[in-house]
């Protein structure tokens, strides 16, 4: 028997009120710094909990949004429904990130230009 994890180096969500979906699989109406928001995603999956990470919007299959905040996860949980294995928690927006910046890796954390 196998165990499936998924390490990840960013949080992507699908967009606010997508059909389908509940939502804290769904990014907020808004996001605001220092605020705190609910997520859910399928599978076991790990995140940083010392650094901040990117948020991205997903339609699936990883095709991403760029960076549209930096966010801190603050706590995940794994737990099981029927067959499915699922990963849940809280996140703070630590900075948005402006339509006319980017989000750049260097010495070892993520900044804003």
């Amino acid at each position: 028997m196998s165990l499936e994890t998924h390490y990840c180096k960013l949080l992507a969500l699908r967009s606010y009120k997508s059909p389908s979906r509940t939502p804290d699989e769904c990014l907020p109406e808004t996001l605001e710094s220092g605020s705190i928001y609910t997520f859910l995603k399928s599978g076991q999956r790990i995140f940083d909990l010392n650094n901040p990470i990117p948020l991205h919007e997903t339609q699936g299959d990883e095709m991403l949004s760029k960076p549209i905040a930096l966010v801190n996860i603050i706590k995940a949980t794994h737990h099981k429904t029927g067959d499915t294995i699922w990963t849940s928690g809280k996140y703070v927006i630590s900075e948005v990130i402006p339509e006319n910046k980017k989000l750049v890796w260097s010495n070892g954390r993520f900044t804003i230009e």
